[in-house]
C-alpha cells in the first residue's frame, strides 16, 4: 500500500494555548508576541482578585435553582390545594425571581457591575412580597378573613382533633399559633434570608467596582473574552 503524499494531507487545524490566544488579543492593544513573565504574574494576580467576586455567580445560580423549585411547588398546592390567589402570586413571584437570578448570574461572568445591581433589586422586592404576604396572611388569621373553603377546612381539622380529645377551644388555639409560627416565618425569611443576599450581592458589587477600577484593561478584556 502507497503511503500518502505528505504535502497533500491537509494539517488538522489545533486550537492556538491560551498564551496565544492570549498575544492575539493583545494585539490590538499594541501588544504582540508570547506574555512576559510579568504580564502573566499581573494575571494571576488579578485572577486571585477577581476569586470572591466570582463566587457571587455561584450563590445567584445556587439561588435561582432553589427559587424556581420552591415557586413551582408553591404554585401548585395554591392552584390543586385550597385554591390561594395570594400562595399563586407568592409561587409564580418566585419563579419569575429564579430566572431573573439565573440570567443575571451568568453577566457575572463577564464582569459587569449592573449584574450585580439586578441582582440587589431582585432580592429587595423578593424580600418585600415575603414580608407584606406573610403579614397579610397573619392579619386574615387574626381578623378571620379566610375565604370559605379554608374556614371550612380548618373547622374540619378542630372537629377531628376535638373528636380524639381536647376542647375545641385548645385546638383552634393550637391552629392559630402554628398558622403565626408560619407565616411569622415568612417574613423574617424576607427580612433575614434575602436581606442578607442583598448585602452579599451589594459587597460583590463593591468589589467588582473597585477591582475594574485597580486591573489594567487589557487583563479585564482577556477574562471578559474567557482567555485567562
Amino acid at each position: 500500500m502507497k503511503p500518502p503524499d505528505p504535502s497533500s494531507t491537509v494539517p488538522t487545524p489545533r486550537e492556538p494555548p491560551r498564551n496565544e490566544r492570549a498575544a492575539a488579543l493583545l494585539a490590538g492593544g499594541g501588544t504582540t508576541g508570547p506574555l512576559s513573565r510579568e504580564q502573566i504574574a499581573q494575571i494571576v494576580a488579578a485572577k486571585r482578585e477577581l476569586a470572591p467576586i466570582l463566587k457571587g455567580q455561584k450563590v445567584a445560580q445556587r439561588t435561582a435553582g432553589g427559587l424556581i423549585s420552591a415557586g413551582i411547588l408553591t404554585a401548585i398546592l395554591a392552584f390543586f390545594g385550597t385554591f390561594s390567589i395570594t400562595a399563586l402570586v407568592m409561587g409564580l413571584w418566585m419563579i419569575v425571581a429564579g430566572f431573573i437570578e439565573h440570567w443575571q448570574g451568568q453577566h457575572i461572568h463577564y464582569l459587569k457591575p449592573e449584574a450585580f445591581t439586578i441582582l440587589i433589586r431582585n432580592q429587595l422586592l423578593l424580600g418585600a412580597m415575603f414580608v407584606i404576604l406573610g403579614l397579610w396572611w397573619m392579619l386574615e388569621v387574626r381578623w378571620g378573613w379566610m375565604s370559605a373553603t379554608e374556614k371550612k377546612e380548618i373547622q374540619s381539622v378542630i372537629t377531628a382533633m376535638s373528636s380524639v380529645g381536647g376542647g375545641a377551644g385548645e385546638v383552634r388555639s393550637l391552629i392559630t399559633s402554628i398558622e403565626y409560627i408560619a407565616y411569622g416565618s415568612i417574613v423574617i425569611l424576607g427580612l433575614c434570608g434575602q436581606g442578607w443576599l442583598s448585602f452579599y450581592y451589594w459587597q460583590r458589587r463593591n468589589l467588582l467596582k473597585k477591582y475594574l477600577v485597580g486591573t489594567p484593561e487589557w487583563i479585564i478584556s482577556l477574562q471578559r473574552h474567557d482567555t485567562v
